[in-house]
């Protein structure tokens, strides 16, 4: 009976040397909590906030890109193209939809209310620092 105990001991340590998904996510919270809500007083602090948290999370890709644009089947090398566009689609899409998240969960309810849903994350950035 002991040696059971032992072995979940064990399986337990090596999970916390591993760094498994509660560890990144305790670390990813930590990040996020760094981040002030949005207020209407504090925009330039907010967005440096929101900027370096980003990057950090490595997700900032689509604030730095704009989305790939689809080849045309009659193009040169059509294959070759459409499978770099769905490679870049899908790193840029993924980026894209949780930077929108993150940044929609650093604003205060009734600043949020007021900015228009955007495809892009940068295009919600812009309708924020306009005023919606």
């Amino acid at each position: 009976m002991h040696s059971h105990r032992g072995k979940n001991k064990r399986q337990d340590l090596r999970k916390k040397k591993m760094g498994g998904p509660n560890d990144q996510a305790s670390q990813i919270a930590s990040v996020l909590g760094n981040i002030e809500q949005l207020n209407g007083s504090n925009y330039a602090s907010w967005k440096e906030k929101l900027e370096v948290t980003l990057a950090l999370l490595d997700i900032d890709y689509a604030l730095h890109k704009d989305p790939p644009v689809e080849p045309k089947p009659e193009d040169e090398n059509y294959e070759v193209l459409k499978k770099e566009y769905d490679e870049e689609k899908t790193k840029w899409s993924v980026s894209n939809r949780k930077c929108i998240m993150i940044i929609r969960s650093s604003i205060i309810d009734t600043i949020r209310g007021a900015i228009p849903d955007t495809q892009s994350v940068r295009d919600y950035l812009t309708k924020i620092e306009v005023g919606g």
